[in-house]
């Protein structure tokens, strides 16, 4: 192989599952909430983070970045983002942690060969950013419980067809075979801190879905070896057996975020205390692409995207699109070209149902899982159309300067005008030279300070000649803006920006 494979370790607690991937040759990432649990995770592995073989990074999964609390058990590997009855006042704590959507780390670190999760309540958002994934792990694992149904079917339909089950009870008679079926061969103790063998070398072998839940159902949950379990699912066998595929890597491109633990001779470039929390990351949050936690941008995404849940709009809006596209939208993108489109905000796809009848790829983009989930089954049997989820501001796993056309429309009219600019970057970012932007955004510049929900439809303050101003600082040319009076009265509510990136 022509570069080493590596695996995104979701909840490392102490980091043994990583040792084992780090023994067997693999490359890895480890993700871990607890800042303790962090710091003996890579004092563990400090060697291979050394060798540049391991990578630690400090932060709890959540469906939005910014800060949440975080549930410290007294039994260490219990602590988690969910609260439940386990945790008393006499057995845990709250802190305070910093949190990102799962998608944000593919988006930053890539996709790897294997995806271990175990995080404690929080499997299932994993889950759902690798099922929106264009390029998926060939393996993932995660613990039972009790989303486990809904994981397995959500994996299921995006294309993992196998699936085996592996009680954990059982890792300390488990020998490794040699020779390995994955990496190199080790010999390694498991115990009920380890999520054991992974992939090809699993003990329990492959089988469909409906088998699995068979195995399930059958579990004696009044046995000690009940009370854990791991579901490991893959793709459908690939055509050869290689690796390259998954080849990209933070190993290979340095890519960073504020929340990574680094070796403390690295402190002074890098701005992170080794084996520890990161003093200065408030004064480092200038770039956003390598920055997460901003707590009004955050605020400011979900303060709008709360009411866009399976709202009953979608349903009255899909009545209009035909019309809308005729008379000024077909009418000002038809110059563009439709190799690869993003349809920002895609709400419930009656966008995207129009772009994808003409496009050769689009990409459909939301920051509400519900909206992802519904676009999802939408467009199942459209094999020129990707589902994705955003955590708001950004454009997530789509590459740079590789789309023809990013198209909004009736979304950003109710964006704060600081998540319009930070989506302009993100454009900027993904256009290609020659490529086009239609968006379709509040004109309301009255009502600075007060909410947006006091405005007429709702429409946030921004403004034709902020837009203007944003994109020429981004690099994109105004080609053309029509404002838009929808009710015959004279106010301008919105304005359609029609934008170019000429180099």
């Amino acid at each position: 192989m022509s570069r080493a494979p590596w695996i995104i370790d979701f909840g490392a607690f102490h980091g043994q599952d990583a040792r084992f991937y780090l023994e067997k040759g693999f490359l890895v990432l480890s993700v871990e909430a607890n800042p303790s649990a962090a710091a003996k995770a890579f004092e563990l592995n400090q060697a291979y983070a050394k060798a540049g073989r391991f990578r630690l990074l400090n932060i709890a999964i959540d469906t939005a970045p910014g800060e949440i609390d975080f549930f410290v058990h007294d039994h260490g590997d219990w602590s988690s983002a969910e609260k439940n009855t386990r945790f008393t006042a006499e057995n845990s704590k709250v802190i305070k942690v910093s949190a990102t959507p799962a998608s944000e780390i593919f988006r930053i670190y890539g996709i790897p060969y294997y995806v271990k999760i175990d995080i404690e309540g929080r499997d299932i958002e994993v889950i759902r950013a690798i099922c929106s994934l264009p390029e998926k792990p060939l393996h993932v694992s995660y613990e039972l419980g009790a989303s486990t149904v809904i994981a397995s079917e959500m994996l299921h339909k995006a294309g993992y067809t196998e699936f085996s089950l592996s009680p954990q009870g059982n890792h300390g008679k488990l020998v490794a075979p040699n020779p390995p079926l994955e990496g190199d061969f080790v010999e390694f103790r498991f115990t009920g801190y380890h999520s054991g063998p992974f992939g090809r070398e699993v003990p329990d072998g492959w089988y469909g879905r409906e088998e699995l839940l068979e195995k399930i159902a059958a579990i004696d949950h009044s046995k000690g070896l009940g009370r854990w379990w791991d579901v490991h699912a893959r793709l459908r066998e690939p055509e050869h057996d290689s690796y390259v595929h998954f080849s990209r890597s933070p190993f290979v491109e340095e890519k960073s975020m504020p929340c990574e633990l680094v070796l403390e001779q690295d402190q002074e470039n890098r701005g992170v205390a080794g084996g520890g929390k990161n003093p200065a990351s408030e004064q480092r949050i200038a770039d956003k692409h390598q920055q997460l936690n901003i707590p009004h941008l955050a605020a400011a995404v979900h303060d709008v995207a709360k009411d866009w849940k399976a709202a009953k709009y979608y349903d009255d809006a899909e009545a209009s699109i035909d019309s809308q596209w005729n008379r000024f939208i077909w009418p000002s993108i038809n110059c563009c070209s439709f190799d690869y489109v993003v349809d920002l905000a895609c709400g419930h796809g009656r966008n995207t149902a129009k772009l994808a009848e003409i496009s050769k790829k689009v990409v459909a983009i939301d920051v509400n899982s519900e909206n992802v989930e519904y676009c999802t089954e939408r467009f199942r049997s459209r094999e020129n159309v990707i589902v994705r989820q955003t955590d708001g501001t950004t454009l997530a796993g789509v590459p740079d300067e590789v789309v023809s056309l990013v198209y909004c429309f009736d979304a950003m009219v109710h964006f704060d005008s600081d998540v319009v600019r930070e989506y302009i970057k993100e454009i900027r970012r993904v256009l290609r030279v020659g490529g086009h932007a239609f968006l379709h955004h509040s004109a309301m510049d009255k009502n600075p300070v007060g909410s947006f929900r006091n405005n007429p439809g709702w429409r946030n303050y921004m403004s034709p000649s902020l837009m203007a101003h944003w994109a020429n600082k981004s690099g994109l040319s105004v080609a053309n803006q029509v404002m838009l009076d929808w009710r015959g009265d004279g106010v301008v509510l919105d304005c359609l920006t029609f934008l170019k990136r000429w180099k």
